[in-house]
């Protein structure tokens, strides 16, 4: 059965100041959370750091942003200390962070490897520094937004974008490890993927507008996320969750997530039948 309620739970976005963390962000406090988002230092991004949680907060809910390196262990750990200090508690930690990196191997950087590789780290140090608080839980939760381990699908992701492959696959390997390691504590681990591409402002800059048209609002992952949080941890872990897939399970509409429900839905990478012609259209060389 599920939680019936987030109310004043603390959730934690990483990303959740941009993109599609935001609008995970935005789901949470919705529905009554407290909602820590961490922001990893980007001296590029246009985007206000404070522009999410302010947002947030204007519109009756609660949520505060931390700018971490999410590449250094002892920040991730004084970071989160601090969030649990200022909101009492930690009880669902969503590993939304990701380094993009679609070069092909032989023009990849030793430091853009370093980077990438990035994402394993911050998925694996944030869960350490989480699970003290997530045991004083009456229902925690770790989603990372990562994909389902499979073979035949990783030997074609492996081929046209090998270093991001290796890096979500470490983060789906969190997955699987974490939820063996830590089940009797009863907390759960699971990975959300999206069927679709899910439309922000650094897909509209990379692909054209037949895989933008084929997408789906950001809203759908968001709103799996929110759901398999009401999951009652002890049951629901280790799963590797595909949002279309999960929402039809519960017998909901998928058009009100499309970009264009008339479009040829795209499939996103790491799936069965994706089509990497269509998505190399404006993929880095």
């Amino acid at each position: 059965m599920k939680h019936a309620s987030l109310k004043s739970k603390t959730v934690i976005v990483t990303a959740g100041n941009q993109g599609g963390g935001a609008i995970v962000a935005a789901r949470f406090a919705e529905a009554g959370a407290k909602v820590a988002i961490i922001a990893h230092p980007d001296p590029l991004s246009k985007t206000p750091l404070n522009q999410v949680s302010d947002s947030i907060n204007q519109s009756g809910g609660t949520a505060r942003t931390w700018e971490i390196d999410l590449l250094n262990a002892a920040s991730i750990r004084a970071g989160i200390d601090e969030i649990a200090l200022e909101f009492g508690q930690i009880d669902i930690l969503v590993n939304n962070f990701s380094f993009f990196h679609f070069k092909p191997s032989l023009k990849t950087t030793p430091e853009e490897f370093n980077k990438v590789l990035g994402n394993i780290h911050a998925a694996f140090f944030l869960s350490q520094a989480c699970i003290p608080y997530l045991q004083k839980s009456d229902n925690p939760h770790v989603i990372n937004i990562a994909p389902p381990l499979d073979m035949d699908c990783a030997r074609e992701a492996c081929e046209n974008h090998l270093l991001f492959s290796i890096s979500k696959y470490g983060m789906s390997l969190c997955t699987l490890g974490m939820a063996q390691e830590f089940k009797n504590a009863g907390i759960a681990f699971n990975s959300l993927w999206q069927a679709r591409p899910v439309v922000t402002q650094t897909l509209k800059r990379n692909f054209d507008d037949v895989v933008t048209n084929g997408s789906n609002k950001a809203d759908i992952y968001a709103e799996v996320a929110y759901q398999i949080a009401l999951m009652p941890a002890k049951e629901f872990t280790g799963n590797f969750v595909i949002d279309e897939e999960f929402l039809k399970k519960a017998g909901q509409d998928l058009r009100c997530y499309a970009i264009d429900p008339e479009a040829l839905p795209i499939r996103d990478i790491f799936l069965p039948g994706v089509d990497y012609a269509v998505l190399k259209v404006k993929m880095e060389k």
